[in-house]
């Protein structure tokens, strides 16, 4: 489970205030680089946190707690239509997990969806998007 969420900033999540943001991970210096971050934490917004609860129940604490290991680990996709957009991909233990974070204007790292996929669509997100190396 990530040190910089846990149990605490799942609780945070489930408040789901609109007007703020949380830290829902950091991110490796070489991610960090590959994607173009500013700085190495990923942000969650209220209004994000909201949708994330309502459209993904079944996530859990320690679902979140997965996100820095996806993020040092995972593989790396740019869409192609939106460059500011990174899709991670990792297959832990027979689930494939899948995040989408944007970079904003002031670069800063918002989480955008974070959900278990599978592998179809898995192999539709793989051809609308580059793969990004570390």
């Amino acid at each position: 489970m990530s040190l910089s969420f846990g149990e605490a900033g799942y609780r945070r999540l489930a408040q789901g205030d609109p007007r703020r943001t949380i830290v829902v991970a950091k991110l490796d210096h070489r991610t960090q680089a590959a994607i173009g971050a500013r700085d190495a934490d990923v942000m969650l917004s209220g209004a994000t946190a909201n949708k994330q609860l309502n459209e993904h129940k079944d996530l859990t604490a320690a679902d979140y707690g997965r996100l820095e290991g996806l993020f040092q680990t995972g593989r790396i996709l740019r869409d192609r239509e939106r460059a500011n957009h990174f899709r991670f991909i990792q297959i832990d233990a027979d689930q494939r997990w899948y995040a989408v974070v944007k970079i904003t204007r002031n670069q800063e790292t918002m989480l955008v969806s974070f959900r278990q996929t599978n592998a179809r669509n898995e192999r539709a997100k793989a051809l609308s998007s580059d793969e990004v190396q570390r």
